[in-house]
């Protein structure tokens, strides 16, 4: 068993740095002080983050030890649950969503035309035998399906995809938009960093473009500028500039958290809530074909799910967040494209029929 851990720099021996460390699996951060580097820490379980702020420098350091341990996918999942309740693992969350779904509809799910948001990252494509994707193999049943989703699975395809994604249901179906932000958990707990296939010991940091996003507004110490787009890096990346535009606005919330894992989460969620709030405006528009209730592309109601795809390291199973549940009639009588709230009696089903 260790004893602890000597955290050696190149170039900073001797400075004065104040330490924090996150423990593996989600404990409760604590400070190790003011200290002078290198630095022992005596701890039995030294597992987790160590931030490393050096005031002379203005500048911190991130250092991961990871647990090499390998958890079981059950410990795994109370990993994840420690961070994200109401989550199931991929599959399961499938087969639950396109059951529940059915029970409502009556409609098979191959004739439910599915949106599909989530990140364009090769961890979230759909999983197949010999490569990294942990995305469900269920979700192939819907119709299509579409993807939706640009950098960590907002829908920059706009109110013109989903007016395209609409107008492609058929006469007797429907449309299922998934909205998903991707987010990770490596073995150890640590949010924001994942174990890929190939890379050795390195840890990724995902989702890159939020990684990035983040880097740039805490880089804009406040008064804090707003990112331009016709200035690098955002030159040729709208995606990219909207995210950080968006971190941006929320910079006082952010830079309230402590560390990066949970600024990492903080932004996932934000721009989730954006994502959602975006497509749960522009639904009925889309459905409608330019708002126009006489004229929908399909009578029947449609479904809006709203969460994060959480992914793991390589060899584990994938979890889905459940944030939000929900369902448009777009010719609802006097007020059609109200947007009901379906999540508890949708969380309700996924816990009775797990």
């Amino acid at each position: 068993m260790p004893q602890g851990i000597t955290i050696r720099t190149t170039g900073l021996d001797g400075k004065t740095a104040s330490i924090s460390f996150a423990p593996a699996g989600g404990g409760t951060p604590v400070s190790l002080g003011t200290v002078t580097l290198p630095y022992y820490y005596a701890n039995a379980s030294p597992y987790g983050t160590y931030t490393i702020t050096v005031p002379s420098l203005n500048t911190s350091y991130t250092l991961n030890v990871p647990n090499l341990t390998a958890p079981t996918q059950a410990q795994y999942g109370a990993i994840v649950a420690g961070e994200y309740s109401n989550s199931y693992m991929v599959e399961d969350w499938a087969r639950l969503t396109k059951d529940y779904i059915q029970t409502l509809t009556g409609i098979p799910t191959n004739d439910i035309l599915m949106a599909n948001g989530t990140c364009a990252d090769d961890v979230d494509a759909t999983k197949s035998p010999g490569n990294i994707g942990q995305s469900a193999n269920g979700l192939s049943e819907f119709l299509g399906p579409f993807q939706s989703g640009g950098l960590c699975g907002w829908p920059f395809v706009g109110g013109i995809g989903l007016g395209a994604f609409a107008s492609h249901v058929t006469n007797t179906g429907t449309l299922f938009v998934s909205n998903m932000q991707h987010i990770v958990i490596d073995v150890n707990g640590v949010v924001g960093k994942i174990y890929r296939r190939g890379q050795g010991g390195y840890s990724s940091d995902t989702c890159g473009a939020v990684f990035g996003a983040l880097g740039w507004v805490v880089a804009n110490t406040a008064p804090s500028p707003a990112p331009v787009i016709t200035n690098p890096p955002f030159i040729g990346n709208y995606q990219f500039w909207y995210l950080t535009n968006l971190l941006n606005t929320n910079r006082a919330t952010i830079m309230a958290e402590v560390g990066t894992p949970a600024r990492m989460k903080k932004c996932t969620e934000l721009i989730e809530l954006d994502a959602r709030a975006y497509i749960a405006a522009n639904l009925f528009d889309a459905v409608t074909a330019g708002g126009n209730p006489l004229d929908p592309h399909t009578t029947n109601t449609v479904y809006f799910f709203s969460g994060k795809f959480i992914n793991t390291d390589d060899g584990y199973e994938a979890y889905v967040h459940i944030d939000f549940f929900g369902s448009m009639d777009p010719t609802d009588g006097p007020s059609p494209g109200t947007l009901v709230d379906l999540t508890a009696a949708y969380l309700l089903y996924c816990s009775t029929n797990l």
